[in-house]
């Protein structure tokens, strides 16, 4: 179609818990990611000044490697 994006996030990390095994890890972040054109770079719309999300994850140490096992998206 001719389009791209830029992607313009800004993170605000926190781990809520941390265990042995277990840790939950708390986003708040910024997403200010909008359309270009493909050929010129330039954006299609006027970016605007982007919306929060907030999610959790829980994480679980397995094998000795951190893994995602669930989440949970925030209104």
């Amino acid at each position: 179609q001719g389009r791209a994006v830029k992607i313009d996030v800004e993170h605000r990390i926190a781990f809520v818990r941390v265990g042995e095994a277990n840790a939950e890890l708390y986003d708040e972040y910024v997403n200010r990611s909008y359309l270009i054109d493909a050929q010129t770079k330039q954006p299609i719309r006027t970016p605007g000044p982007g919306g929060i999300a907030k999610v959790s994850y829980r994480l679980q140490k397995i094998d000795g490697v951190w893994k995602v096992v669930d989440g949970q998206r925030f209104d």
